[in-house]
């Protein structure tokens, strides 16, 4: 009889073992991976709250995805390092300090030149960034 068909001890609780876990959902990789989609769907939803008309933030986001297509990812990404990513994320930030941080960085991309032109407008990309959220948001939707 082969090794393999062997049942000891051992391969018997590493077959229980490997069982609940399967069962359970509780391998590491498909709880980080789950944990990062949510910490990521609730990071996004955090820079939608930052605009006060998501209608015409979605406009203008589709305009600045139509010459700079990014995914949702990297919008939320990049935004996080614009503002400076406290030591966790956006959400460790409270609303005010958010604000803060973005109007600031708002105003540097209009010193710096880091603008883009959509539909006629001068927005920043930090702005038009954040617009997008917005239109790939609705697009999901």
């Amino acid at each position: 009889m082969s090794d393999w068909l062997t049942l000891t001890r051992r391969h018997c609780l590493a077959l229980i073992v490997g069982s609940v876990a399967a069962v359970a959902g509780v391998w590491p990789s498909s709880r980080s991976s789950a944990s990062s989609l949510n910490r990521h769907q609730a990071e996004a939803a955090r820079w939608r709250t930052q605009l006060r008309s998501p209608e015409s933030a979605a406009v203008v986001g589709s305009a600045y995805l139509a010459t700079a297509p990014q995914t949702d990812v990297e919008l939320v990404a990049e935004l996080a390092a614009a503002v400076g990513r406290p030591s966790g994320s956006v959400l460790d930030l409270s609303d005010s300090e958010l604000r803060l941080r973005l109007r600031d960085k708002v105003r540097s991309d209009y010193g710096e030149g880091r603008t883009v032109r959509l539909n006629g407008w001068t927005v920043s990309r930090t702005e038009a960034q954040l617009c997008a959220i917005y239109a790939l948001d609705e697009a999901s939707a």
